[in-house]
């Protein structure tokens, strides 16, 4: 931020009787109404894309198709996400497509007591879980692995972000240098 006359933020709306400071808490923040009002159509349109996908499938949702169910222009799809894939990475963050490793887990769960071969099992079987309960997440992973399309980099990435926190996980066991468990931890 710079700063301008009599010690004021440049950008930001002062009043004398506060001293030069910024006149509500969220100009302090640098949200005035045009950031607020971008994250609001941000919204609105990553909505409609989880609600296209919802009701047609992943595989069938396309760019007009989303600026029309969320009511405003290409332009601005293409300006806040770049495309598809953009709005497919802020879609899955969101929406939380893939399970984070609470849910993998189980969230009471104490990896340091149970032997290696019980932890992998264990998060396979809640990843089946996962999948059984949501088959948005079964065809996510069958577009990604049997017909990648244009979005499915996008998808690569956040799945990647679980792949990490699993790393962390298991990485300093020792147990982890048998090939079986690690095979294991592919699957």
């Amino acid at each position: 931020m710079t700063v301008g006359k009599k010690g004021a933020m440049a950008g930001v709306r002062t009043s004398p009787r506060t001293g030069g400071k910024p006149r509500t808490q969220r100009e302090a923040k640098g949200k005035g109404k045009g950031r607020l009002k971008r994250e609001a159509t941000e919204a609105q349109i990553v909505d409609a894309f989880h609600r296209l996908v919802q009701r047609d499938g992943l595989r069938n949702v396309r760019v007009n198709a989303v600026i029309k169910e969320a009511g405003v222009g290409k332009g601005l799809l293409y300006d806040y996400f770049g495309g598809l894939p953009g709005l497919v990475q802020a879609w899955g963050n969101k929406y939380q497509i893939w399970p984070d490793i609470g849910e993998m887990i189980g969230l009471s769960h104490d990896l340091t007591r149970t032997r290696m071969a019980q932890q992998i099992r264990e998060i396979v079987l809640r990843h089946a879980e996962s999948l059984r309960a949501d088959p948005l997440r079964v065809e996510l992973l069958a577009d990604e692995f049997m017909s990648p399309t244009a979005i499915s980099p996008a998808l690569s990435n956040i799945r990647r972000e679980l792949s990490q926190q699993h790393h962390a996980l298991f990485a300093d066991q020792p147990a982890m240098r048998n090939d079986d468990y690690r095979s294991l931890v592919l699957i």
